[in-house]
């Protein structure tokens, strides 16, 4: 009979405890995750910017980047009205020509050159483009 008691004992004594542990394990105590420092989304990407502002907002502008190494050209074309504009672009250095353009594309002035401009990652850069 006692060994009967025992193992009864023994048996309830275990539901106990794993009921508990059960109960115990709720969504609150799942480990906590702290999120690490944002990264800047130009280090993730590897980038840095030159800001052109432009002196006239009624004609279409060219920005045109080429690498001074490879003379590998970027162009875009900014539509009337808008007077900054900005391009992102991978460390390097790089001559910087702006023109005023008509609705083809077409050069309707010599521009403006900037030359060997360094971009590094993250750095900002403002070009002030002359009439």
């Amino acid at each position: 009979m006692k060994i009967l008691k025992t193992k009864i004992v023994v048996r309830l004594i275990a539901l106990y405890v794993s009921s508990i542990s059960l109960i115990s394990c709720t969504k609150n105590d799942e480990p906590v995750i702290i999120p690490e420092k944002p990264i800047n989304d130009c280090v993730s990407k590897n980038y840095g910017v030159i800001t052109v502002n432009f002196a006239t907002v009624n004609e279409r502008h060219a920005i045109d980047i080429t690498t001074i190494i490879t003379n590998v050209i970027k162009s875009k074309i900014v539509n009337i009205g808008i007077a900054t504009d900005t391009v992102h672009l991978k460390p390097n250095n790089y001559n910087v020509s702006i023109q005023k353009v008509n609705a083809n594309g077409a050069a309707l002035d010599n521009g403006f050159s900037f030359t060997n401009r360094q971009v590094t990652q993250c750095s900002t850069q403002v070009i002030n483009a002359p009439n």
